[in-house]
């Protein structure tokens, strides 16, 4: 790999679309939420359909807190069929909403979805199973026999990857609702339902599941027949953590000893004549898991500097820019971008460069997590005035007369003259 650099204003770093290479979930593959509400096999499925003209569009939605800070990107969840007539599911329509807390909530004393914050129409989505238990189906919107039991056998994991625009970003300890609804293709006699999974009594978090019809969404709890509090089956996961981190350091080259060194403080500051040109170097290593790709490098210069050069070539000068032209950094990486500038500013004036980056890493891992970071580097050089000088010819008159020169140098020196 070639080496890589950023540099002298601002870089920025842009997401490259990573591929799923995983199909579903396990306990072991972490989650982003309070805990996993596993599926219960001997439990319920509650009626979660929509689409049909002989059936109300029902929606359900359960409540989660987050656990990190971060995108969700993948949501995976169980449900079955009433009666184990397996029908088609055309999508699913599911969100994220906020969350309304029981005083806050003028319907009742139980907390409740609120504004919706995202809603997706998922077409894709990968099935795990089927699986056994002896479940029951609850209707929840008949309240003249919502309960029957050992009504079907088989249940299924659907697992959802959600496309990159589609991530939701959530904030540790902020407490959503994640809400379902699936939508089934109609057909003309023994039409298939499909219900949302419980989970098991003791993964029971907060308060209880809801459930609601479509455009109304006058949202009542869920309970078992034995009145406790229900919950769903789910799990909110962000795929693999990759832990991106970048390291971004600012250098100027010496003009005496050809050194890069860092003058991150106007103390620390080379002094440079006016009118000589002096190189900056802008370092950049990936000191963290994943790759980052698509970098683009932006510079604003003090008034006391005027660019001349820059390897590599910027794409624009006005203003100076590099897009996309450092490829990709894995990690352990270094990149750089060497900046060439005159000095043109009045004389015993300290001026700065700075480095700063916004930055967002193309993982090259299926659903890695990489959150924005930022930094910032100062770089200071002091202009001074081009000292006076005397011409050749009468250095030359001098040396060729040996008793003179040793003492007039020593004076020329003194008063700074070359």
């Amino acid at each position: 790999m070639k080496r890589k650099i950023i540099g002298i204003l601002v870089c920025t770093l842009l997401i490259a679309a990573g591929t799923i290479a995983v199909a579903d979930w396990d306990p072991e593959d972490g989650h982003k939420m309070h805990w996993p509400q596993l599926p219960d096999p001997d439990g319920w499925d509650v009626y979660c359909t929509a689409g049909l003209s002989q059936y109300p569009n029902v929606c359900l939605a359960d409540d989660w807190e987050c656990s990190e800070t971060g995108f969700i990107k993948d949501v995976h969840f169980w449900g079955s069929w009433w009666g184990d007539h397996v029908g088609q599911i055309d999508h699913f329509v599911m969100g994220v909403a906020k969350n309304v807390p029981p005083e806050q909530n003028p319907y009742g004393d139980w907390s409740m979805p609120g504004d919706t914050l995202i809603e997706w129409e998922v077409y894709d989505w990968i099935e795990r199973g089927p699986y056994n238990g002896n479940q029951g189906w609850y209707w929840s919107y008949d309240e003249s026999n919502p309960w029957h039991p050992d009504d079907h056998q088989l249940y299924w994991q659907y697992n959802v990857f959600l496309d990159e625009d589609d991530w939701f970003w959530q904030e540790e300890g902020e407490i959503y609702w994640l809400f379902i609804s699936a939508v089934v293709i109609e057909e003309p006699t023994g039409q298939p339902l499909w219900g949302w999974k419980s989970t098991y009594e003791d993964l029971h978090f907060m308060d209880d599941a809801v459930w609601g019809f479509w455009y109304e969404l006058y949202w009542l709890p869920l309970t078992y027949p034995s009145g406790l509090t229900m919950d769903l089956a789910f799990v909110i996961t962000s795929g693999e953590e990759c832990n991106p981190s970048i390291d971004v350091k600012k250098y100027v080259k010496h003009p005496d000893s050809g050194e890069w060194v860092i003058a991150s403080t106007p103390g620390d500051a080379v002094d440079i004549r006016i009118g000589s040109t002096v190189d900056f170097k802008i370092e950049l290593v990936n000191d963290g898991g994943p790759p980052l790709d698509s970098i683009v490098v932006n510079d604003t210069m003090e008034a006391g500097l005027e660019f001349v050069s820059a390897n590599p070539s910027p794409t624009s000068t006005s203003p100076l820019q590099w897009d996309d032209v450092l490829g990709t950094l894995d990690p352990g990486e270094t990149e750089d971008i060497i900046v060439t500038v005159k000095v043109v500013g009045e004389h015993c004036n300290t001026y700065y460069q700075k480095v700063w980056g916004y930055v967002l890493c193309a993982c090259g891992e299926p659903n890695c997590d990489c959150p924005p970071q930022y930094y910032e580097y100062y770089t200071y050089i002091h202009a001074f005035e081009k000292a006076r000088t005397i011409n050749r010819p009468f250095l030359n008159f001098l040396e060729n007369h040996q008793i003179l020169f040793p003492l007039l140098r020593l004076l020329i020196q003194r008063l700074g003259l070359f």
